[in-house]
């Protein structure tokens, strides 16, 4: 996916310095090269805020099945309500 993600960038960035070369957009390279990199740091902010994001709901899933087993294991009678406690709050389902 990142490999893409870069892909795209250079694309993108290739198609606007050729548009520019044909005046078709108003972009001088020499003035405006500051604004390509202004662009690749907001994208790569963007990028680490959506992987972020996708590592914390992972991690809640995660820890969603756990306390469904522990209350399985409590409701099967294979630990008792202390222990229970101890493995949510410690985060295991041992």
């Amino acid at each position: 996916m990142r490999k893409i993600y870069w892909a795209l960038i250079f694309i993108g960035i290739g198609i606007w310095i050729l548009l520019s070369n044909y005046h078709l957009i108003a972009f001088n390279f020499s003035r405006d090269w500051p604004v390509l990199l202004i662009a690749l740091g907001i994208a790569e902010i963007i990028d680490a805020a959506v992987s972020v994001g996708k590592k914390n709901k992972r991690a809640h899933a995660a820890n969603k099945n756990n306390i469904k087993n522990i209350l399985d294991s409590l409701e099967q009678g294979k630990i008792d309500v202390n222990e229970a406690e101890e493995r949510i709050k410690g985060g295991s389902n041992g």
